[in-house]
């Protein structure tokens, strides 16, 4: 599964990295997230990970986050590891002007040790999660939320 989805918010890019960097913030647009607990290296630095806890409709599950790549104010890059997928989210932002940013989200899974079916059955339900998640993202950042 890969794809990619693209939104254009009205903030600056340096303010719009900041949000999506710091993962205190992250329950303002994703408010199924119940927990993030640091589990090895410098926060928010590559190679570093945590583990990043959801709770959806009474089910609690959680991945494993692993930075790959951070480059203020263009890219953050990590991988999530969940049961036999890892997914990799690789956000690169864009300034459109001094007071709007391009913000690209790519994102791809690698199926492991046959886990093909949660892959398949998550599909849509990833896309459509990760569209409003950034529909609320822009709402958020643009201080409308």
């Amino acid at each position: 599964m890969n794809f990619k989805l693209t939104s254009t918010i009205a903030r600056p890019r340096q303010h719009v990295y900041e949000l999506l960097a710091n993962p205190n913030d992250w329950k303002q647009w994703l408010p199924q997230i119940v927990g993030y607990e640091p589990l090895a290296g410098m926060a928010g630095t590559p190679g570093a990970t945590a583990r990043l806890t959801f709770d959806s409709a009474g089910r609690t599950f959680g991945f494993i986050e692993t930075i790959i790549d951070r480059k203020p104010p263009n890219l953050l890059a990590s991988t999530y590891e969940y049961e036999t997928v890892i997914y990799s989210l690789f956000h690169q932002l864009e300034s459109v002007s001094e007071a709007e940013t391009r913000w690209i989200c790519e994102f791809s899974s690698d199926v492991q040790r046959g886990g093909w079916l949660v892959n398949w059955l998550m599909s849509r339900a990833v896309r459509a999660g990760g569209a409003k998640a950034m529909a609320k993202f822009k709402a958020k950042a643009e201080g409308r939320s």
